[in-house]
């Protein structure tokens, strides 16, 4: 062989990316990694769950049973985040609520003892958010990818987004478009409907980034004045639903 030809090759060989590169298997090593730039103000607030992909059993309601998820997700002081998740189930729409703490040396929210790993915010433009939620217990671990949206709709860039990094996360088979229902909004408001007086609750509702004219399908018109007043963040405390799931604890489905 010429010594022209060889050094060819080796040079081609030297800049080819590695197979283990090239079938996809080192990113999840680095993956996922939040924005340093986040903004948990701006992202709190009322989500549509538009589509999962998981490997967690139990985590997605039966085919048959399946619509938009919901989700409410607040940040407090003290490194705390609260997350509250609905889906259609069997016994009708039911939430789970998780209570969540910043790690003090990974920008990741997490609870561990009650099954939760980590909750990562991957990427968001705070009209679409890619999160990723890894649970389980010891050695065991569950993905689950969950695109959310102020829509019921999902744009064409944050869907594609979705699949690519279920291909990274070898979530691809796993990867579920919820199918849209015109009334699955009101039967996942009344499972996240915080707890109080109707007034109260439709506030609390309001900050969470709901319409206004949303509430009056919820509430008998006797319930609420005409014109729901605003409430300044200072005035209100942010009450979540407790879990109505009937599990024992938080992600019973993914436990030893």
């Amino acid at each position: 062989m010429r010594p022209g030809l060889v050094l060819v090759l080796v040079l081609a060989l030297a800049l080819a990316p590695a197979p283990a590169l090239a079938m996809g298997s080192q990113p999840q090593k680095h993956f996922p990694k939040e924005s340093s730039a986040l903004n948990w103000g701006k992202f709190s607030g009322f989500w549509y769950i538009l589509a999962v992909a998981t490997n967690a059993q139990g985590f997605l309601p039966a085919p048959d049973k399946r619509k938009l998820g919901a989700s409410v997700v607040k940040v407090h002081r003290g490194g705390q985040l609260r997350v509250v998740v609905a889906f259609n189930r069997s016994q009708g729409c039911q939430s789970q609520e998780l209570i969540l703490r910043k790690d003090k040396k990974k920008p990741v929210f997490r609870n561990t003892l009650k099954g939760v790993k980590g909750f990562h915010v991957l990427s968001t433009d705070y009209s679409y958010g890619l999160v990723y939620l890894r649970l389980g217990r010891a050695e065991r671990n569950y993905k689950n990818l969950l695109l959310f949206g102020r829509q019921k709709v999902s744009s064409f860039l944050s869907l594609r987004e979705f699949l690519e990094a279920c291909t990274t996360l070898q979530l691809t088979r796993e990867a579920t478009i919820l199918p849209k229902d015109g009334e699955v909004r009101l039967a996942l408001l009344s499972a996240l409907l915080p707890q109080g007086t109707p007034m109260h609750r439709a506030r609390e509702l309001i900050r969470a980034g709901l319409p206004p004219a949303a509430l009056f399908r919820l509430f008998p018109s006797q319930q609420l004045p005409a014109h729901t007043p605003s409430c300044p963040e200072s005035q209100l405390s942010f009450r979540l639903l407790p879990s109505r799931w009937g599990l024992s604890r938080p992600w019973e489905c993914c436990s030893p």
